[in-house]
């Protein structure tokens, strides 16, 4: 029962990944999440999936299976940065970002779905738009980092 909720509890980490995977080039991460915000792209949580997520914050059972969607998301988050920027997965620089925004995404998560009806903030990838902390200490997710000449070649042709 357990690992079948799984999939409820990393749709919206996957529709963030998906978010940072679609990322035109010539766009900076937190402005393509504007323009997903201003075109209603984002996607709404769904009640009950909040209501998952509630439980998954203090039930002991359900607790490691959420904390494990984002371990998961790690490696594919330090890839796409990695390969926008022409850089290796194993640069230091690259795996904090990765793991900067990966926090960001988990908290955010934790925080919104702990909010009572109607006093919710903003869904965690709008607040991750815009917290200036993140945006300040770490410039990957404000730069326009055009795709490097390798990772250009191998997305055309994949």
């Amino acid at each position: 029962m357990v690992d079948g909720v799984r999939p409820l509890l990393t749709e919206g980490l996957d529709a963030a990944v998906e978010a940072f995977r679609l990322r035109p080039a010539d766009r900076s991460l937190t402005d393509y999440l504007a323009l997903l915000q201003r075109r209603h792209a984002l996607p709404s949580p769904d009640p009950a999936v909040l209501d998952l997520l509630r439980l998954a914050c203090t039930d002991p059972a359900l607790r490691p299976v959420w904390l494990q969607a984002p371990d998961d998301a790690l490696p594919v988050l330090t890839q796409l940065l990695a390969h926008r920027t022409g850089s290796d997965t194993q640069d230091l620089h690259v795996q904090v970002h990765a793991a900067v925004v990966n926090s960001a995404l988990r908290i955010g998560a934790e925080n919104f779905s702990l909010q009572p009806p109607g006093r919710a903030p903003r869904p965690p990838l709008t607040c991750l738009l815009h917290s200036e902390s993140p945006r300040r200490a770490f410039p990957l997710l404000t730069l326009r980092v055009p795709l490097s000449a390798e990772a250009r070649s191998s997305s055309s042709s994949g």
